[in-house]
């Protein structure tokens, strides 16, 4: 009868390590595209800022 109980809790708790487990993942996953969106938001507004640099040191005549 014991065997059985820890079967069944052991089934119970895999299932819950792999809710826990997905639900860690898509955080993490979620937490890197935020910091990927970030990074990129960063560079490119360094981009821009050496372009308006490279304007004002050496003014193109058109």
């Amino acid at each position: 009868m014991r065997e059985i109980i820890s079967i069944r809790t052991h089934k119970y708790n895999k299932r819950l390590w792999q809710i826990e487990l997905k639900r860690r993942m898509t955080w993490t996953v979620c937490q890197e595209v935020k910091h990927k969106r970030v990074n990129e938001h960063i560079f490119s507004v360094q981009v821009k800022m050496e372009v308006r640099e490279l304007f004002w040191l050496f003014p193109f005549h058109h």
